[in-house]
């Protein structure tokens, strides 16, 4: 008997060493948080950081365990959530970036692996603008990085598609955010900033003040100062972090590749445990990811798209490119010279537009990940445009609205003219040129 405790002790102190869990002051938010690790602490170390949500840190555990004997592994539930401290403090991407620094150099000290989820992608990406520390990036389904317009108006849609079909409602809500954006009278950064505007207006609740501050955060910047080896991971069925934003940060992150899970929601870790864990398993021990060139695969001189809908389009080269009467067209990796739209709505991703004697008419045109090397302004009437992960070269304006038209919005997230930022929402009226 007594051989038998002594053994059972040690199988204890053996499983203790591998996982430990405690709490930890800090002095970012001045509050007391839920830390756990597991592993070796000489190994090579790898943080969790998770999203919004109650479950917190523990939706990383079974991945901890997997990984725990081949590396250090570090989760803690952010200040706000979870087992941590909950006050009314400004629970932003960039003191939640700050946090991770204090806990890291207290139980790491040394380069790290950085897995975010959903809010925690958006920390990660964060963090690894700011401090040099970072051995790789792994972003799963990073949410609230696109303009807060078309973020919030694409959570108010999806949410509005389960319990409506009717085409009016749908459009109003769509428009909401925007409106609202425009008649609020207060500044949601000086109501963020006040502990009591956070009190009055977001009821003190640390769920509600971490989301309102993602949504405020402009990470137009972040880009400029990451070269970290990167995997992103996507949920294509994903109604939470739309998938253009995958698509964004696989153009402007330098070294990264992107991998659709398409079986998957907003919580990959979840919906296909076992895939996850391999793309990151496999990441850990790449060093550099090289990106591929689309082959370019036809060549039309002028070609018409009329009276279709659903259709995909894959390797182009359009000297001029004409849709009309047309729903849900699809361009990708392809090149186009000269572009008229009419009573369509069109999608292009992953593109060059070299843009000449262009114009849309009763449009609506989706942008993303793509480039305009603009030679002409392009002429716009009645429609909407949404522009995502795109750099436009102009030494003109890039728009004019025609005379007859109504007011027209467009939405810029993460983009760029000649190198300025472009993250924002504005709406052009009749005759305006922007």
């Amino acid at each position: 008997m007594h051989l038998i405790l002594k053994i059972l002790l040690l199988f204890v102190v053996f499983i203790q060493s591998y996982a430990k869990q405690e709490y930890i002051k800090e002095n970012t938010f001045n509050e007391v948080s839920y830390v756990r690790t597991f592993g070796d602490s000489s190994k090579d170390a790898i943080v969790f950081v998770h999203g919004l949500g109650e479950e917190a840190s523990s939706i990383w555990i079974e991945t901890a365990k997997k990984l725990q004997d081949n590396y250090y592994i570090l989760i803690f539930d952010l200040p706000g959530f979870g087992k941590s401290d909950k006050s009314n403090k400004l629970y932003s991407p960039t003191n939640y970036a700050k946090f991770i620094f204090n806990i890291t150099n207290h139980f790491i000290n040394r380069p790290f692996h950085l897995v975010g989820h959903s809010m925690g992608a958006s920390i990660s990406l964060k963090y690894a603008s700011m401090y040099a520390n970072v051995k790789s990036l792994v972003l799963v389904d990073a949410a609230g990085l696109l303009n807060k317009v078309v973020y919030s108006k694409y959570l108010i849609e999806e949410k509005t598609k389960k319990i409506t079909h009717n085409n009016s409602i749908l459009g109003f809500i769509s428009d909401l955010p925007r409106t609202l954006d425009n008649i609020l009278p207060l500044e949601v950064d000086a109501i963020l900033e006040n502990k009591l505007s956070r009190k009055v207006f977001l009821s003190s609740n640390p769920n509600r003040i971490a989301a309102v501050s993602l949504l405020e955060e402009d990470f137009s910047n972040t880009f400029k100062t990451i070269d970290n080896n990167t995997l992103i991971i996507w949920g294509e069925k994903d109604k939470t972090a739309p998938l253009k934003t995958a698509y964004v940060l696989n153009k402007l992150i330098k070294n990264s590749k992107l991998v659709i899970f398409k079986n998957s929601a907003h919580v990959p870790i979840i919906d296909e445990p076992e895939l996850f864990f391999q793309e990151l398993k496999n990441h850990l021990n790449v060093n550099n990811y090289k990106k591929k060139s689309n082959p370019i695969l036809k060549k039309e001189d002028t070609f018409i798209i009329e009276n279709k809908n659903d259709l995909k389009i894959n390797g182009y080269y359009y000297k001029k490119l004409i849709v009309k009467n047309s729903k849900n067209i699809r361009i990708e990796n392809s090149t186009i010279e000269e572009l008229i739209v009419e009573n369509s709505s069109l999608d292009i991703l992953n593109s060059s537009l070299l843009l000449k004697n262009s114009s849309f008419s009763n449009f609506i045109v989706n942008l993303t990940a793509s480039s305009i090397n603009l030679k002409d302004t392009i002429l716009l009437n009645k429609g909407s445009l949404d522009i995502a992960g795109v750099d436009i070269t102009s030494k003109a304006n890039i728009f004019k609205v025609k005379k007859d038209s109504s007011s027209i919005t467009i939405n810029f997230s993460l983009s760029s003219k000649n190198g300025m930022n472009l993250h924002k929402t504005i709406t052009l009226k009749a005759k305006e040129v922007y």
